[in-house]
């Protein structure tokens, strides 16, 4: 038996000693996944709320399923406080995504998707794909230009409604843009 089903494994460990594989309970996690997360760069606490969450999830054939965070503490023999501060940071990661919310629970799913995107944006970059990456720069750049010259416009339109050929001094009196006025304004030498 070198690659047993699970279907050859179900039963009790008696009934399955002569198995290349002595254990039958086992959770199906996406190679992608695993493979991803072992080059991320994860404290301990979010890998121990990462294997809960898995065992509660793909253990039981799910794609999500509704974890307390008090089920997920009792469950890491851990402080609630210190399960609040992993699962928003796993959260802010995109690598946990909540699916739906219950008064005390909430529905979390492993973001597999996160994976497969990422790895189809590496593949681009490691196979040399430099269009894509020379494109968006260029839209970053065509995007940073719009910008300013909105900014900019918007100054010279500010600056020329304040500031006209003809305007008025502080107490109404026209004035116009000769040295004199300038000087007097000023009060100084140009």
């Amino acid at each position: 038996m070198a690659n047993p089903h699970p279907e050859d494994l179900r039963g009790n460990f008696e009934n399955n000693i002569h198995s290349t594989n002595k254990y039958v309970n086992y959770t199906k996690i996406p190679n992608i996944g695993l493979e991803e997360l072992a080059k991320s760069k994860l404290s301990p606490i979010e890998y121990r709320i990462l294997f809960v969450v898995w065992r509660y999830t793909y253990g039981f054939n799910r794609s999500d399923h509704d974890l307390s965070l008090s089920f997920i503490a009792e469950a890491l023999e851990t402080d609630l406080r210190t399960v609040q501060r992993g699962i928003k940071l796993l959260l802010e990661k995109r690598i946990l995504v909540v699916l739906g919310l219950k008064q005390k629970t909430r529905k979390l799913s492993f973001n597999i998707d996160k994976f497969v995107n990422d790895r189809k944006l590496n593949d681009n970059m490691l196979i040399g794909n430099k269009d894509n990456d020379d494109t968006a720069n260029v839209n970053i750049d065509k995007n940073i230009n719009a910008q300013v010259d909105k900014i900019v416009n918007q100054e010279k339109k500010d600056i020329n409604k304040t500031l006209k050929k003809e305007g008025e001094d502080a107490d109404g009196k026209p004035w116009s843009y000769s040295d004199e006025n300038v000087k007097k304004f000023y009060n100084r030498e140009l």
